[in-house]
């Protein structure tokens, strides 16, 4: 999905390259779950680092970025990214956050690693659900 996203980008179509960047992420951290937005900003925001923006930055676009799809999947809305000279736009900052997932989860898992790869994604599962109710509760 993500090498569909970056051929999307090439013909400057933000909405399928958003749609894309959070299926992507939401196949990672979010498959079965239904707090799609949360999950999706506040654990990503969690796993990687961006140089030059904190992780409060990095939550707040990647919440925005996601809000931006669901306004194009449900109601039709194009979403709008502004672009500045001197900084990453948005879109561009959730693509590095989601290459940086990528490598993320291969770290992990591989330190997770079991004999059956069935067991992998599950212990992925566990440690992103033990992320997310610590992010909850503390």
């Amino acid at each position: 999905m993500l090498n569909r996203r970056f051929q999307f980008e090439i013909k400057n179509d933000s909405a399928l390259a958003t749609l894309l960047y959070t299926t992507s992420v939401e196949a990672l951290l979010a498959a079965g779950k239904n707090e799609k937005r949360l999950r999706f900003a506040a654990i990503l925001s969690k796993l990687i680092c961006i140089e030059g923006k904190t992780q409060t930055e990095i939550t707040n676009i990647l919440e925005s970025v996601y809000k931006k799809r669901n306004n194009f999947i449900h109601a039709g809305q194009s979403p709008f990214y502004e672009y500045h000279d001197d900084d990453e736009d948005d879109l561009a900052l959730t693509r590095i956050a989601i290459s940086k997932l990528i490598l993320k989860y291969n770290e992990i898992t591989t330190l997770l690693s079991t004999q059956n790869e069935g067991d992998r994604s599950k212990k992925w599962d566990s440690y992103i659900d033990q992320l997310f109710r610590k992010l909850l509760f503390g």
